[in-house]
């Protein structure tokens, strides 16, 4: 079993590479991994959107850390709707992410906001 500990943000979060998924070890959320990529000046972490903390609200699970290891930006999502999160990182270059409202989003990886939309269902 291969193993890359990618440390993340002030908190010194740990996400362990497994051959089908990264874990994530300790912090703040305390969900699973599920997807890293290195996009630019961040490093892009997608949590694993059916392990939410908290049953009520938004689930920001796409987010991006600076190489200081701080929060960067938090993905945008299209709508307010509690079940809107996203899925899966379709392409890191560019930075596309299908969500759970049936949109595939481009995102700016400078800010984590939606620059083009499609939507797929």
């Amino acid at each position: 079993m291969a193993s890359n500990v990618v440390r993340i943000d002030a908190y010194e979060h740990r996400a362990s590479r497994r051959p089908d998924r990264y874990r994530w070890d300790r912090g703040p959320v305390g969900v699973p991994v599920i997807d890293v990529h290195d996009v630019g000046e961040v490093v892009v972490v997608l949590f694993d959107p059916d392990s939410r903390p908290s049953k009520f609200g938004e689930f920001a699970n796409l987010v991006a850390f600076d190489r200081r290891r701080r929060l960067a930006w938090r993905a945008e999502l299209l709508t307010t709707n509690s079940a809107d999160r996203y899925y899966q990182i379709r392409s890191a270059e560019p930075l596309i992410a299908d969500s759970s409202c049936s949109y595939e989003c481009q995102l700016d990886p400078r800010s984590g906001r939606i620059v083009a939309k499609e939507f797929y269902k």
